[in-house]
């Protein structure tokens, strides 16, 4: 299957000028600014299949201040 993978996903309060990145392992491999999250919507964020595959055991989404 050469889908990628949306994770979808809620923050327990609102969060204002924050940087969302997913990590495999201590490489970044995608990074985006987001200006206002909400605990009222849902966000998601997609990891590429190929990303997946090179190391499937130590995925990590985290929001920055």
């Amino acid at each position: 299957d050469n889908s990628d993978i949306k994770v979808y996903f809620r923050v327990g309060g609102v969060m204002n000028n924050v940087t969302l990145q997913v990590r495999c392992g201590d490489s970044v491999v995608s990074s985006q600014k987001k200006r206002k999250m909400a605990p009222g919507e849902m966000e998601y964020v997609v990891i590429k299949k190929a990303v997946l595959d090179s190391n499937p055991d130590s995925i990590s989404v985290e929001i920055l201040a």
